[in-house]
C-alpha cells in the first residue's frame, strides 16, 4: 500500500504472517556489487508497491526528504545534507542520473513492478563512481526462474481528479522468465489554494501530470551456470509547471521521453562469478515556455560494465571495469558535447573471527581521481553490532556545469572529499516480538562543492565554492509484536543534519540552502489475518533559503492513515483481491515544500489490486 522502511531482520521474522512484507522479494547473492557496499553502512529496503505510484512517493512516505518543485514539477532527493547531484541512482546496475543535470527526477520513476528497491547511506564512490556522495538508490528488476505465471491488475481513484492504472503479466519456468508491465498515472492535481501575496483564492490550473511506462523483462537460463537478463523500458511524461505564489504568469509545460535498456550476462562457477552488462539510456526533455519557441535537450548514455567475483570460505573478492559514453545536445550549448568515462575498481570482503571487514577502491581515468573505502561490522554481547566506515568520494561536473550558455568550456573542477560514520545497532529477538534500534552519527567534507550562482546577462552559471562540512545523526527503530494472528508493527526513522559551506578564503561558514535540519517519520500498523490498518506521520524540518540564515521555510508535519483488506480465492490457482483506502495529509495542513509552490490538501485514494497466479 505504501512504501516503508524496514530491516532484513524484521522481514525474516514477519515474512510468514505480515501482509506488509509479503510483497518484498529481495535476495542478494554473492555476484552483486551491492554486497561489497553494505558492510558498515546503514541500508534501507523498501516494499515493492503493488500500485502505480512513483518512486518519489515511496521515498516520501518513508521519511526521505524530496524537494518538490510544485505538485507536478520535478522531485529531487537530499540525504545527509547532500544536494540532488550527490545522490547516485542505479537502474539495473546502470547509473541513471541525467548526464546534463546530474540528478534524477523521482516523479519520473514508477515503483510498480520493481522487485528490489534499496538505499545505501553515505559515500559509495569507490564502487559506484561519481555522485554516490550522500547515498545510493538501487532499483533492480529480477527474473526468478520458477514455475509461476499470472496477471496483476491495479486501479486507483483519488481526489484532486487523479487516477492511476497498471497491469503486470508474468510467466516463469526453470529455463525462462518474462514480465510485461504497463503503468499510467494521470493526475489533474486540481485543488483550490490561497495566494497570500495577492490575497486571492486560486485553482491549480496548468499543474497536470501524465506519465506512461512500458517495461519488458526477459530472463533465459542457458545452462545451470549461465543466465542472461534483458530489460527494456519506455517512459513518457508530460506536465504543466503551474504558477508561482504571487504571480499569474504561466510557467510553461515540459515533456520528458526516456528509454532505458540493459543486457546482462551472469556466469556462476564454483568459486568464480562473472557479470557483464551493456546498456543504453536516452532522455529527451522539451520545455515549452510562453510565448517563446520550445527548448529541447537530448542526452544519450552507453554503458559497458564487467564484474568479476571470486569467493572462498574466508573471503570474497571483486574487481571490474565501468565504461560510459555520454553525449548531450541543447540550444544552450555551443555545440554537441561528449565524453568517455572509464573506471576500474576492486573490493574485498572478509571476516576475522566475528568481525566483518570490507575494503574497496576505484580509479576514474577521465579525471585521474582515486577513491577508496574501509568498513567493519563487529557484533558484541549477542544483540549489539558496531558499524564503522571511512571513505573518500567525488562528483564530476555535469554537462550543464561545463557548457551551459557559454562559448567555451567552464572552468569547473570535480568535487572530492571524505566522510566517516559510526553506527550502533541493537536487535533483540524474542518469541513473540522483536526490537531493533540503529543510531548512526556521520561527518563528511567536500572540497570545491559545485553550486549555481547568478552571473549577470548569462543568468546562472556553475562555480566551485571552497569547501563544505556536513554532519549529523540518523536513527531508525522497529518494534514488532506477534500474538497468535495479531501483529503490531511500529517503525520510525529520522535524520538530523547541519550543513555549512565556505564561499571563499574567508573563515566564515554559511548554511547550505534548501536542506532540512530534520526529517523523520513514524508509523504503526496493526494486522489481523487479512485486515490491516495504519497511522503515520512525516515531518520535514526548517530549510534555509538564504545563505545568510535570515530567511527560511518553516517545517511541517503530514499525517496519513489507511486500511487494507485482502481476500484470497483458491489454493494452487489463486485470485487475490487487495482493497486499499488511504488518506494523505489527513489534518489538511497548509504547507510549502519549496518557495512559492503550494502543495496539495487532504486527499483520499481508493485502490483495487487483483492478482491471479498459478
Amino acid at each position: 500500500m505504501v512504501g516503508t522502511l524496514t530491516h532484513i531482520a524484521i522481514l525474516s521474522f514477519a515474512a510468514n504472517d505480515s501482509l506488509w512484507t509479503k510483497t518484498i522479494d529481495t535476495v542478494f547473492v554473492k555476484s552483486q556489487r551491492i554486497s561489497f557496499a553494505q558492510t558498515g553502512k546503514k541500508t534501507t529496503l523498501f516494499e515493492t508497491q503493488n500500485h502505480p505510484a512513483t518512486v518519489g512517493n515511496a521515498l516520501q512516505q518513508s521519511g526521505f526528504f524530496l524537494k518538490q518543485y510544485g505538485i507536478s514539477g520535478s522531485a529531487t532527493l537530499s540525504r545527509r545534507g547532500s544536494d540532488a547531484t550527490q545522490t547516485q541512482v542505479l537502474w539495473n546496475g546502470l547509473p541513471s542520473n541525467h548526464s546534463m543535470l546530474g540528478m534524477t527526477d523521482f516523479n519520473n520513476l514508477v515503483s510498480y513492478g520493481t522487485n528490489e528497491i534499496s538505499f545505501i547511506e553515505g559515500g559509495n564512490s569507490a564502487l559506484y563512481g561519481s555522485g554516490a556522495v550522500g547515498g545510493t538508490l538501487i532499483l533492480n528488476n529480477t527474473t526468478p526462474f520458477k514455475k509461476e505465471e499470472g496477471l496483476s491488475l491495479s486501479r486507483s481513484w483519488q481526489s484532486l481528479k487523479n487516477n492511476q492504472m497498471a497491469f503486470n503479466l508474468f510467466k516463469g519456468t526453470s529455463k525462462v522468465g518474462f514480465q510485461i508491465l504497463y503503468a499510467r498515472i494521470q493526475n489533474e492535481n486540481a485543488f483550490n489554494y490561497h495566494d497570500p501575496y495577492l490575497d486571492q483564492h486560486k485553482n491549480t490550473t496548468n499543474s497536470d501530470f501524465q506519465s506512461q511506462l512500458l517495461r519488458a523483462v526477459i530472463g533465459l537460463k542457458l545452462s545451470t551456470k549461465h543466465s542472461i537478463k534483458s530489460v527494456l523500458e519506455f517512459n513518457q511524461a508530460t506536465r504543466g509547471l503551474g504558477f508561482l505564489l504571487g504571480s499569474n504568469s504561466f510557467q510553461g509545460r515540459q515533456n520528458d521521453d526516456n528509454v532505458k535498456s540493459v543486457l546482462e550476462s551472469k556466469i556462476s562457477l564454483k568459486k568464480w562469478s562473472f557479470v557483464n552488462r551493456i546498456g543504453y539510456l536516452s532522455d529527451r526533455i522539451t520545455y515549452f515556455p510562453t510565448p517563446n519557441e520550445p527548448d529541447k535537450s537530448t542526452t544519450q548514455n552507453m554503458y559497458l560494465q564487467s564484474e568479476n567475483y571470486y569467493q572462498t570460505n574466508h573471503y570474497s573478492f571483486l574487481f571490474g571495469f565501468d565504461g560510459a559514453y555520454q553525449k548531450a545536445q541543447t540550444i544552450n550549448y555551443a555545440q554537441q558535447v561528449s565524453r568517455i568515462l572509464p573506471a576500474t575498481f576492486a573490493a574485498l570482503n572478509t571476516q576475522i573471527k566475528r568481525v566483518k571487514l570490507s575494503g574497496n577502491a576505484r580509479y576514474e581515468w577521465y579525471e585521474g581521481i582515486p577513491t577508496f573505502g574501509i568498513s567493519s561490522e563487529t557484533p558484541f554481547y549477542k544483540v549489539w553490532k558496531l558499524k564503522t566506515d571511512f571513505h573518500t568520494s567525488f562528483r564530476r561536473p555535469t554537462m550543464n556545469d561545463l557548457y551551459w550558455a557559454t562559448k567555451v568550456k567552464n572552468n569547473v573542477m570535480a568535487e572530492n572529499g571524505w566522510g566517516t560514520e559510526i553506527g550502533l545497532e541493537w536487535i533483540k529477538p524474542l518469541k513473540n516480538f522483536q526490537i531493533s534500534i540503529e543510531m548512526t552519527p556521520f561527518y563528511r567534507e567536500m572540497h570545491r562543492p559545485i553550486v549555481w550562482v547568478p552571473t549577470g546577462s548569462w543568468g546562472w552559471s556553475a562555480t566551485n565554492l571552497q569547501s563544505g562540512r556536513y554532519y549529523g545523526i540518523q536513527y531508525s527503530s522497529s518494534f514488532l509484536v506477534k500474538i497468535n494472528k495479531h501483529n503490531i508493527d511500529f517503525k520510525s526513522a529520522g535524520e538530523f543534519v547541519e550543513t555549512k559551506v565556505k564561499t571563499g578564503l574567508s573563515p566564515e561558514l554559511k548554511s547550505q540552502i534548501f536542506i532540512p535540519d530534520f526529517v523523520g517519520f513514524a508509523k504503526v500498523t496493526y494486522n489481523y489475518r487479512s485486515f490491516s490498518v495504519f497511522v503515520a506521520i512525516n515531518h520535514n524540518g526548517n530549510r534555509y533559503i538564504q545563505s545568510d540564515n535570515l530567511a527560511w521555510l518553516p517545517g511541517y508535519r503530514l499525517w496519513s492513515s489507511g486500511v487494507q483488506f485482502i481476500h484470497i480465492v483458491g489454493a494452487k490457482k489463486q485470485t487475490i483481491f487487495d482493497w486499499n483506502v488511504q488518506v494523505s495529509n489527513a489534518l489538511n495542513a497548509l504547507y510549502v515544500n519549496m518557495p512559492s509552490r503550494p502543495m496539495p490538501p487532504r486527499t483520499i485514494e481508493l485502490t483495487l489490486n487483483i492478482k491471479y497466479k498459478k
